[in-house]
């Protein structure tokens, strides 16, 4: 060979292709958004020279920018090229349909009803000896009747020689007698075998009959188990049948699910790898010199090299994908019994692009992690902030400050809930009955459901219609003239900010109501008949119950867990398979106890006359609790969905588990008396009196539940409006020990009701933590006055 071939030789383009699905995936890195992927070709024959190795069948969904390519050293990766291909394999050659004909079967073999069967061998015998017997009574017969025809005979051969041969008649009568004798002998031997037989024939034939009759009794059950084996038979046979049925079903719906990740275009990864064709020497084998010495080999070197055979390399890739993710579900378990609660930590795997992942390493990591928000919270009392200002500037409309601006806002919004909840339930129901008949079909919708109406807007994407503009104000005039143009209404601008925060906070729970369908279309419904299994749920068995100890479910490999920083890894135990589906894959990530779990009730009657319970948890494992969608389980009794929030190792949270309606509370309208004192300097009072009565319906002798109580008095933002509070006496500012107060619902019933203690905190928030016996009503009062000089009106900011 010359020099010129072995140049060109060289300088030749290797090339080597692999489908994806071929290759190996040692491990795949789920994120909440995203995944890494890793794969590996092993034992890849590349010549000296120019090699192109190209990877055909990488999901469209794969981020190109995220390509790496790794090789083990034996070859330089010189260029690295990705472009979108068509598919060239095709659908039904990778996923042929499955012939359920040709399955190698083996049936149970079915026997024919109408198979003679074998008598029984005593059936048989009797039978036989009762042919017998007949045959000997035949013969006997026949017997008897031969010797009775010979008589016969003989009588008429006597009549015919009376009158002939005189000589003969001694001889004749001799013979006579003589055969007469043998035959009458004859006759009567037969007669007697006669009887005889036919006794034996009586005997022979009650034998077989019996013996016949219960071989017929026999076969009669042997016919009905038969029968009965038929059907079972049959009744396998169709279980079966509608099993393959199933199961062809299931596999035709696989099929169909994997058709729709199907990609028609397919990202093709082109690597460029150089393999030396010169022989790079150091000075000193095994020194570790930079200076190299490069010694170009002669042609019939270049020769022997290519003889020795073609150089093997490993090589390593890795991409993102952003069809594939995890998320964290939860299972908690919460015991009353005991004070105590078990968090099953789980993970649900999707994979939706079109590829395999099989028998790979998966790893879950927390970085980059994206959670919903928490629902139905407990309110939260804002400072209630008074003013004064001139009667003369109300015109006539006397400001009320009895309720704060929240609270009514608050009640409002509470009976607009309980109005809207129909409405909301019937438009959910709608919206999945139009999702249903929607799926599969890619048709725009119609413009009309794009766009409003001519005389009507069109409602939100969430179903319900936003609520109306606040009206106008109207002019306020007098009888005989209007008002001043800048007369400025403290109270109606008060009512107009109040009327405004109360449109406000509507829009926006409805806003929070359509993103939840949004994002969960179908999860509405639940969601309202979790909160009514909340409200529903019987407390008192809740919390008195002494039951069983929810299931064990501890059978299975804890995962590895590993912080860095703000991120934590889980190692997966084992060898998992991902492949393309809509649903993902629930895996067990960890199993958390938690002791010592302290359930609460908080009242806060001024918005909502109801008592919400709550139980804090605190984790002691060294796992933080990411945030996420948990189904919550009190006493073996499932509740519902709630939402976890996060929470690092060491800390606590709280979880509200709805409201207790065991625990009845009465919030009354106040009671208002109003005076004017002062002899020189005229003053306007007026005494607020609130009452909160609490009554626990839980039977007595049940334990006595905690309940923290929270109300306010409002605060004067002027020196001349002063705002004392009357009852409970003696309460200072954060004053950590608090005073005893309260009093039995009745005088009688109510007596050892338990004990509650009340304490002041700034903006005029009022608290008392109450300990209520069981079946025990309690009354808290709370009394404070409102003191302003005459001709001056307390209004709300």
């Amino acid at each position: 060979m010359g020099a010129s071939a072995a140049i060109s030789e060289l300088e030749s383009v290797h090339k080597i292709e692999y489908l994806a699905s071929d290759l190996n995936t040692p491990s795949v890195t789920l994120f909440p958004s995203r995944a890494q992927v890793y794969r590996e070709i092993k034992g890849v024959q590349l010549k000296r020279g120019t090699n192109e190795v190209t990877i055909v069948g990488l999901s469209q969904t794969v981020d190109s920018d995220s390509i790496k390519v790794e090789t083990n050293g034996s070859a330089t990766i010189t260029n690295l090229e990705v472009e979108s291909v068509t598919n060239r394999q095709l659908f039904h050659e990778v996923y042929p349909e499955s012939d359920s004909e040709s399955e190698s079967e083996s049936d149970e073999e079915e026997f024919s009803d109408d198979e003679a069967k074998a008598e029984s061998h005593e059936l048989k015998s009797a039978k036989d000896s009762l042919q017998e017997y007949r045959d000997a009574l035949a013969a006997a017969r026949d017997n008897a009747g031969n010797a009775q025809r010979r008589l016969d005979l003989l009588g008429a051969i006597g009549i015919n020689n009376n009158s002939k041969n005189g000589d003969s008649i001694q001889t004749t009568l001799e013979q006579y007698r003589e055969e007469r004798k043998k035959a009458f002998q004859d006759l009567t031997d037969s007669n007697n075998l006669q009887r005889e037989l036919t006794k034996d024939v009586e005997k022979a034939e009650k034998k077989y009959n019996k013996l016949q009759r219960e071989e017929d009794k026999k076969n009669a059950k042997e016919n009905k188990a038969k029968a009965q084996a038929k059907k079972e038979r049959e009744k396998k046979k169709a279980l079966k049948d509608r099993l393959k049925g199933e199961a062809k079903r299931e596999r035709q719906r696989l099929r169909d699910e994997q058709q729709q990740f199907w990609p028609l275009e397919v990202y093709s990864v082109r690597i460029t790898l150089e393999v030396a064709a010169f022989t790079p020497m150091t000075s000193r084998r095994g020194s570790t010199s930079s200076d190299v010495d490069t010694v170009k080999v002669s042609v019939a070197e270049a020769e022997v090299d290519e003889d020795a055979g073609p150089v093997e390399v490993d090589l390593a890739f890795s991409y993102v994908t952003s069809a594939a993710y995890w998320t964290p579900a939860y299972d908690l378990q919460l015991s009353t019994t005991n004070a105590s609660a078990t968090l099953y930590f789980d993970a649900m795997l999707t994979n939706q692009t079109s590829e395999s992942w099989k028998s790979c390493k998966v790893t879950l990591s927390t970085s980059q992690a994206t959670f919903s928000s928490l629902y139905d919270t407990i309110p939260t009392l804002v400072p209630w902030r008074i003013k004064l200002a001139k009667s003369s500037q109300f015109l006539g409309n006397n400001p009320d400050i009895t309720r704060s601006n929240e609270e009514t806002s608050h009640w409002s919004n509470n009976n607009r809930s309980h109005m809207h909840a129909p409405m909301l339930l019937e438009q959910q129901n709608r919206n999945r009955k139009m999702m249903v008949r929607s799926k599969g079909s890619s048709a725009a919708q119609p413009e009309a459901l794009r766009s409003g109406s001519l005389f009507s807007s069109a409602p939100p994407p969430g179903g319900l219609p936003l609520p109306a503009p606040p009206p106008a104000p109207v002019a306020s005039t007098a009888l005989f003239g209007s008002a001043a143009p800048g007369a400025v209404n403290p109270y109606a601008q008060q009512q107009m900010q109040a009327r405004q925060r109360a449109m406000q906070q509507q829009m926006q729970a409805q806003q929070q109501a359509m993103q939840q369908q949004q994002a969960q279309p179908l999860g509405g419904y639940a969601a309202l008949q979790s909160n009514n299994v909340l409200n529903d749920f019987d407390f008192d068995s809740f919390l008195n119950d002494q039951g069983e100890e929810p299931f064990n479910f501890d059978n299975y490999k804890a995962s590895q867990v590993e912080e860095t920083g703000l991120t934590t890894t889980y190692d997966l135990p084992g060898l998992k398979t991902l492949v393309p589906k809509f649903n993902g894959s629930k895996q067990r990530v960890a199993r958390i106890p938690f002791s010592n779990v302290v359930f609460s009730h908080t009242v806060v009657a001024k918005y909502k006359p109801m008592a919400y319970l709550k139980a804090k948890l605190k984790n002691s494992s060294k796992m933080a609790l990411l945030k996420g969608s948990a189904s919550l389980t009190l006493d073996g009794t499932f509740m519902g969905k709630t939402s976890l929030p996060r929470c690092s190792s060491g800390e606590s949270f709280s979880l509200s588990l709805g409201v207790d309606p065991a625990i009845k509370v009465t919030y009354p309208k106040p009671d208002v008396r109003r005076a004017s004192v002062g002899l020189f300097t005229k003053e306007d009072s007026a005494v607020y009196i609130r009452t909160i009565e609490l009554n626990n319906t839980r039977a007595v002798g049940g334990r006595a539940v905690n309940l923290l109580v929270l109300d306010q008095v409002p605060v004067s933002e002027d020196e001349r409006l002063r705002v004392e509070l009357a009852y409970p006496r003696g309460l200072a500012i954060d004053n950590a020990n608090g005073v005893a107060v309260g009093e039995p619902g009745k005088a009688n019933k109510d007596e050892n009701w338990g004990k509650a203690s009340a304490k002041l905190k700034k903006d005029g928030q009022v608290t008392w933590d109450v300990s209520l016996n069981a079946g025990k009503t309690v009354k808290l009062t709370l009394e404070y006055a409102v003191s302003m000089p005459s001709g001056e009106t307390a209004y709300q900011v």
